[in-house]
């Protein structure tokens, strides 16, 4: 019984140990990552992975108001080394969260989300020294 709860473990770990094994592209210098950030919002925790056949682009959006909902896109554009734009990719965020404050100590209190997960996957594997430049567009105020 011992033999088989140790062979389940040790299957359990070393699969486990190969799913978290992706290497992010933007840590290791492969591919540089540029963000332009809207007036009441940012990108932040932007990962890139290469994935079967091209890369997905990973990050949060958060907002700096504090006050509606937001909602938008972020145009993706994977540009070369040459700095010829190689393709332009959207992701949709939504925020849905709200900040309100409660009289009558004026408690800042939170319902909702203030950020945004995204991941878009791109059919393209980029060479070495390219570069991903995340541009928040249409940052809806709501």
């Amino acid at each position: 019984m011992r033999n088989f709860i140790s062979a389940v473990a040790c299957v359990i770990l070393s699969v486990s140990g190969c799913a978290a094994g992706k290497i992010n592209l933007s840590d290791t210098g492969e591919i540089k990552v540029d963000v332009h950030h809207a007036e009441a919002m940012h990108i932040e925790e932007v990962s890139i992975y290469e994935v079967e056949g091209g890369i997905e682009v990973t990050g949060l959006v958060r907002r700096h108001q504090h006050s509606v909902p937001s909602k938008g896109t972020i145009q993706i554009q994977v540009i070369g080394p040459n700095g010829a734009v190689l393709i332009v990719e959207n992701a949709e965020y939504a925020i849905t969260g709200r900040m309100d404050f409660l009289p009558p100590k004026r408690i800042l209190s939170g319902i909702g989300r203030e950020e945004d997960k995204f991941s878009k996957q791109i059919r393209i594997i980029p060479p070495r020294g390219s570069s991903v430049l995340l541009t928040l567009k249409n940052a809806e105020l709501r």
